[in-house]
């Protein structure tokens, strides 16, 4: 018997309308998503990230439970566009939230490898290679192929005699290999080719037995289209660890050479900045390496390859380092720095930093830098720890800073100890720039402070100085360009020091010529000084004049104002009258502008820089930046508009106050009656800077209502994004003072308030949360891919209990910046962005008591 449950009052006519409505509801939500993805499709392709992933976001919010059933498939192919179009993008948070819903809702082993694949991508953007090394090898475990994280002194060897064989010559013939056809080779060849770079840059063992196991694979089953960039890995391998300059170099060309001619934007980019180094530090060709640089910043940011973006950045900053001033690096860095900040490379934006700090010193806007030698000679000295592997690079980099300038301060002493705490971190950073500069500097500090060393401990001193000094004549016969100077400085160095005179006098002079024939600024400074103090010492007073004022305008030329001004405080006997005169009154000039200079506006930057470092919580760092705005203009209250849709909205209002007040809001121009709205339209259809050093007596915008009404003084409004994209402006008051904004300088304002309005758009919350996980009490939670490190978990629990960052790092006994990190992969597991939302989340993750 069949009981009717049906209720008597519907009746059949509208059961059969609402069925209907069902029908074309979804029918219309369907074509919503086909429209969106189609339309993602469309901007991507024409590089309109920004554009396609919003379009991908609004076709994932259509996404029903039921689609996911009957088109799985699509389902999840259109999460992984979306998530790397939010990758892409920048809305780093967005992009891991998709994955670790695709992780949940994977079928079988292939599809989870796809989304690994993606999350090791990101780690290697955030320079987090040992997590990336870790879970790719815990990948390759579904394929059944184990490779230990720590392989033993003979698996290395057998790998390394494997792949011995691999040269340029061979190239050819392992690209007219078949493409591979097995789909579970396919996918392990590509897992494989993932891991390389970060084994490359992190674990040299790792990356051996890795390569070996990749050309295995692909003999036996064929390549993948990645393949030339495995060889390109391998070439710099050549180069670095195993010292065969010409094979590695050959190999790395024949790479680039077969990528262009069927260019994948992805390896392309990732190949022209390798070859890009090997040519710049091994091919004796520093322009070319340069333009290679840059080619990669540009293919790399056009095809979302932000990693290899980012380490080419690095390298085109390092080449103006070292063989250009640092007016160059400063530019390098500002144009920079909105990139890595979008793209959320923190060891990218660290190196800026520490770039824009010896800048500071060096132009004597700061007296000295932040770093602490003793704290670096002690408790980073066993740094080994894989929490602390992004540390190593940022700590090899600044020790090495650190002994150039107590060398240019001829504090030799203490150049020697910060070259000495560099040594535990090399194994690690000799594949990053600045390790020949470490050696070079170190070198000259031994020598320089050769009389301050025991009698016992002579020997051991100068065979260090000799093993230096071999290299340097190993790498100048590869590239003369870039060692054959430094190599002539050390060696005349070590015969002044056994009392070879006359063989010494040659090498200084040779050193000179060939560092200005290379155009090495800095290098060619140092030698002239180190020339005149030869002469000083023999009482040669006509001599040592002719080189110190060559290394006086040296210095000067590269930008180095303290040392310049040192050696004129010091040997005012040697330097013309006039050269007196002028840096005296250039002092008083510097003295009486300071504030207002670019030494206001690379510090600003600097401290912007740090910022993103050093705060985690998106709000705190919103008002750090709008204080730092503020102390750079002198403005006491401003806003950031954005234009969408061609109108004016109200993004963010904030005043400098005790408490730096922030208002987020989105309300039409119109609607908002406390700025002048005649100057920001002006503004937003010139596209050009509104000043007005009293708005009181300006005649052009006394009708302005608000002008009219509440008679403000010094307003500036700027339009900050590109000239081709004008749709965010920055809105700026003073109301004490006229001509408050005199003396401001477009860039950098531009660049403050990028920032600024980044941030902000991270503060906009997620339209939706994806069900991810269902506990045991069927509560939904999100899954996370990896549980929190015990770091991780220490750290959460000192957030819990209120310690601020700097307390968290000298509880646990690490630098701010890695506190920083810790604190952006604990948001970033979780799925939040507060250090709120983060404490009660993991309460409801039962990781702690509540």
């Amino acid at each position: 018997m069949t009981i009717d449950s049906t209720p008597p009052d519907i009746r059949p006519l509208e059961t059969a309308d609402s069925i209907q409505s069902i029908l074309e509801a979804d029918e219309d939500r369907t074509l919503e998503i086909e429209r969106n993805r189609f339309a993602g499709r469309q901007a991507k392709a024409s590089s309109a990230i920004e554009a396609a992933s919003q379009h991908y976001r609004n076709a994932i919010d259509a996404i029903a439970e039921g689609d996911w059933s009957s088109r799985f498939d699509y389902c999840f192919s259109l999460f992984e566009d979306g998530a790397e179009c939010q990758y892409i993008s920048g809305n780093t948070l967005l992009s891991e939230k998709l994955y670790d819903h695709l992780l949940f809702r994977a079928r079988n082993r292939l599809e989870r490898l796809r989304v690994c694949r993606a999350l090791i991508t990101q780690h290697v953007n955030k320079g987090m290679y040992a997590d990336a090394i870790t879970l790719g090898l815990r990948c390759l475990r579904e394929f059944h192929i184990r490779i230990p994280r720590l392989p033993s002194a003979g698996a290395v060897s057998k790998a390394r005699t494997a792949v011995k064989k691999i040269a340029a010559d061979h190239l050819p013939q392992l690209a007219a290999l078949p493409q591979a056809r097995n789909t579970d080779a396919q996918e392990a060849i590509e897992l494989v080719l993932s891991l390389l770079f970060p084994a490359l840059a992190a674990d040299r063992n790792v990356f051996t037995v890795l390569f070996a196991k990749f050309v295995q694979l692909s003999l036996k089953y064929g390549h993948t289209p990645g393949f030339p960039a495995a060889y390109a890995f391998y070439g710099l391998h050549l180069c670095y660890d195993l010292e065969r300059y010409e094979a590695g170099l050959r190999l790395v060309k024949a790479a680039y050479e077969i990528s262009e001619s069927a260019p994948i934007p992805t390896i392309h980019s990732t190949i022209t900045y390798v070859l890009g180094k090997a040519t710049f530090h091994w091919g004796g060709d520093a322009e070319t390496g340069e333009a290679l640089f840059s080619r990669a910043i540009e293919q790399g940011m056009s095809a979302g390859n932000y990693a290899f973006a980012g380490l080419a950045m690095i390298e085109h900053v390092h080449a103006a380092y070292t063989r250009g001033t640092l007016e160059h690096v400063y530019v390098l860095v500002q144009r920079y720095l909105p990139l890595v900040i979008k793209t959320d490379l923190s060891l990218r934006l660290l190196a800026f930093c520490d770039y824009l700090q010896l800048i500071l010193i060096y132009t004597g806007s700061i007296a000295d830098n932040a770093y602490d030698m003793v704290r670096l000679n002690g408790s980073y000295a066993d740094a080994g720890a894989e929490d602390k592997a992004v540390d190593k690079f940022h700590l090899f980099r600044i020790c090495t800073f650190r002994t150039q300038q107590y060398y240019l301060q001829e504090n030799y002493s203490e150049a020697v100890r910060a070259a000495e705490a560099a040594i535990p971190f090399i194994s690690s950073a000799r594949i990053v720039p600045l390790y020949q500069e470490h050696l070079f500097y170190y070198a000259l500090a031994i020598c320089a402070a050769w009389d301050t060393y025991p009698g016992g401990e002579k020997f051991a001193v100068k065979h260090k100085l000799k093993h230096i000094q071999e290299q340097m004549k190993k790498w100048a016969t590869v590239n003369p360009g870039y060692y054959k100077h430094k190599h002539e400085l050390i060696s005349a160095e070590i015969e002044r020091l056994s009392g070879r005179e006359s063989t010494a006098i040659g090498l200084y002079q040779r050193s000179i010529v060939s560092a200005r024939e290379g155009g090495y600024i800095q290098d060619a400074a140092v030698a002239n000084e180190l020339f005149a103090h030869f002469f000083l010492s023999k009482g040669i007073e006509k001599a040592a004049r002719l080189y110190m004022n060559d290394a006086y305008e040296g210095f000067k030329e590269w930008g180095a104002v303290i040392k310049a001004r040192s050696i004129l405080d010091r040997y005012p006997e040697l330097l013309p009258k006039e050269e007196q005169k002028s840096d005296a009154e250039g002092r008083d000039r510097r003295s009486a502008t300071r504030g207002s200079t670019n030494e206001s506006d690379l510090s600003s930057v600097l401290k912007a820089a740090q910022s993103f470092l050093e705060e985690a919580d998106p709000e705190l760092l919103l008002r750090k930046l709008m204080r730092i705005l503020f102390d750079n203009t002198g403005a006491e209250r401003g806003c950031i508009l954005l234009e969408k849709e061609g109108q004016l909205y109200m993004e963010l209002v904030i005043a400098a106050n005790a408490d730096d007040s922030l208002s987020r809001v989105s309300i039409p121009l119109e609607q908002y009656p406390h700025l002048s709205g005649s100057i920001v339209r002006h503004a937003a259809s010139s596209l050009a800077p509104v000043k007005v050093d009293d708005a009181r007596l300006d005649e052009r915008f006394r009708e302005d209502p608000y002008i009219r009404d509440h008679r403000p003084i010094s307003i500036l409004c700027l339009p900050i994004s590109r000239p081709e994209h004008p749709n965010v402006l920055l809105y700026l008051e003073n109301n004490s003072v006229s001509r408050a904004f005199e003396q401001y300088r477009d860039e950098v304002l531009r660049l403050l308030a990028c920032q600024a309005h980044y941030v902000a758009t991270m503060l906009r919350p997620m339209e939706r949360t994806f069900p991810l996980n269902r506990s045991s009490d069927g509560q939904t939670r999100p899954l996370l891919l990896d549980p929190l490190t015990s770091r991780e978990m220490e750290v959460l629990h000192l957030m819990a209990g209120g310690l601020s960052n700097r307390e968290i790092s000298e509880q646990i006994d690490v630098v701010v910046g890695t506190v920083k990190n810790h604190i952006k992969n604990i948001f970033s597991k979780l799925g939040v962005s507060s250090r709120m939302k983060a404490v009660s989340r993991a309460k409801e993750q039962r990781l702690l008591a509540d």
